[in-house]
Parts: structure tokens; C-alpha cells; sequence
């Protein structure tokens, strides 16, 4: 099942690794595709030892709970933004959100696994992660032709708070 969930992430993820330069383009602000990316990035590199501090003393609820949340209040903004600062604010918080589930349910995956197929259960996440991108370029491309882009973020973020209450019905039954 976290295998499943993270691959949903991915897909979110998907939407904005496959869309971000139209997305941006449609926006007047075209040439702030690497900026978003650099903010992004930087905020996950920086946030992952408090990440991985939090999930390894405090368990995976304190890195996926408020992962998921960090991550659909960036796609709120992400799909209001209209000017640089709130584009940078959005990729800021989708990277602590991003920064904080992606390695969480790479972790989940390898513990619900014996010891002996901990390789298959990584390679197995990879690999959902490969599809879940490529499946989100196919799906939201439809949606984003069809809807537009804001739209089609808006429905991420929809998309990841019903996956944090997928994650928390799952998560809680797994513990009783």
C-alpha cells in the first residue's frame, strides 16, 4: 500500500515536472522554470536531515502528515501563483513537502518488506515512481488541454489531501 501511495505522489509530482515550463510560459514568467526547480531543490537537500531525524525518533507519522499537508498548500499556491514570489514561495513548500514524503515512503516500502527482498522493494518504488511520472504526463496533459493549468494543480492539491487521509486510514488499521 505505501508503494501505491508513494506512486500517487509521484504522480503529483508528475504534474509539475512535466508541465512546470508551459505552466510558467502561460504565466508570463517563462524564463523562472530553473529558479523553481533551484528553490525546490534546495529546500529538500536542506530539510532532509530534519526529515530523516524526525522520521527515524519520531516515527513516519511526523514526516508524512505534514508532508502531505506542506504539499497541497504548495499546490494551492503553485496554482494561484501569478507573480515570482508566490511561484518561489510554492516551490519552497512543495519541496518540504515533496522533501519529506518521497523518502518517507521510499523507508515505509523497505520496512514492509523482509530483510531478504529489501532490494526488490526499493526497486519496486522506483519503479512506480517511473510510472506514476509518466503516467501524470499522459492523464494531466488531457486535463490541462482541457481544463487549464490552474485547474489541474487545483486538483493535485484535492488529490494529495485525499491521499494524507488515504495514508491515515491505512496507516491507522495497519497499527490495530
Amino acid at each position: 500500500m505505501t508503494r501505491i501511495l508513494g506512486g500517487l505522489v509521484f504522480f503529483a509530482y508528475g504534474g509539475v515536472l512535466t508541465f512546470i515550463p508551459m505552466y510558467t510560459r502561460s504565466l508570463g514568467m517563462g524564463g523562472s522554470t530553473s529558479l523553481f526547480f533551484l528553490v525546490f531543490a534546495l529546500v529538500i537537500v536542506v530539510r532532509r536531515p530534519f526529515v530523516g531525524y524526525l522520521f527515524d525518533h519520531h516515527g513516519p507519522n511526523a514526516t508524512v502528515y505534514p508532508g502531505f499537508a506542506f504539499f497541497s498548500l504548495g499546490f494551492i499556491l503553485f496554482s494561484l501563483a501569478g507573480n515570482l514570489p508566490v511561484l518561489l514561495l510554492s516551490a519552497a513548500v512543495l519541496g518540504i513537502g515533496f522533501g519529506a514524503l518521497a523518502p518517507a515512503f521510499q523507508t515505509l516500502a523497505v520496512q514492509s518488506a523482509p530483510a531478504s527482498r529489501a532490494g526488490v522493494a526499493t526497486s519496486t518504488y522506483f519503479w512506480s515512481l517511473d510510472i506514476s511520472v509518466g503516467l501524470a504526463a499522459a492523464v494531466l496533459g488531457v486535463a490541462a488541454n482541457a481544463f487549464g493549468y490552474p485547474f489541474m494543480y487545483g486538483v493535485i492539491c484535492l488529490s494529495s489531501s485525499l491521499l494524507g487521509l488515504a495514508y491515515y486510514f491505512f496507516w491507522r488499521r495497519s497499527l490495530s
